[in-house]
């Protein structure tokens, strides 16, 4: 067997391991589509921005939930940096992979993520919910939000405004591509 012939293999073998995980991929970020929910990460520098404006209801008793969270990049950084509880929820599955992995190898183990629809899930118990999600689907959560959330819950959309939750806005926060509306309905 030539150097040529070993070189061929090793293309043909990495090929091999490269498309089932692209053909993954591509399912993935399909099946977040086609849910209105596609995967756009908050950047890493607005991160610290957005959780400043949120700093006194970061408590280490808090339950923070983070809807359409897809690497979970905030959960992580709450629960990192103030100790607390938090769920991040995602209709991808590949990123709640990456999430769970990304959790194990931070070595969190009070962030959680789970597949499911943000629609499905029970928001009752939270203090903090951070949202990132395109306007129709806040605007088929307006029920939930409106009346099974805490009333001294804080609700953070990275983004998009909260139409019905107007006047329980407290604070903007000037991103770099976006704004961030905070909501608390006990003020």
């Amino acid at each position: 067997m030539t150097f040529g012939d070993i070189i061929y293999l090793l293309a043909i073998t990495l090929e091999l391991l490269f498309l089932p995980l692209l053909a993954i991929y591509i399912i993935s970020i399909t099946i977040s589509w086609l849910y209105g929910a596609p995967y756009v990460a908050t950047r890493k520098d607005e991160l610290s921005e957005l959780v400043e404006k949120a700093k006194k209801y970061l408590t280490k008793n808090a339950q923070f939930i983070e809807l359409g969270c897809g690497d979970g990049r905030i959960t992580r950084m709450v629960v990192r940096d103030y100790g607390m509880k938090g769920v991040g929820y995602d209709i991808n599955p590949l990123l709640i992979v990456v999430a769970r992995l990304l959790t194990r190898f931070q070595r969190l183990p009070q962030a959680l993520f789970y597949k499911k629809n943000v629609l499905d899930v029970d928001l009752s118990q939270a203090d903090i919910i951070y949202l990132y999600l395109l306007p129709p689907i806040i605007l088929t959560m307006k029920n939930k939000l409106l009346n099974t959330v805490k009333k001294d819950a804080l609700i953070i959309s990275h983004a998009f405004k909260i139409p019905y939750l107007e006047k329980y806005l407290i604070e903007q926060a000037d991103g770099v591509k976006f704004k961030t509306y905070y909501y608390n309905r006990s003020k």
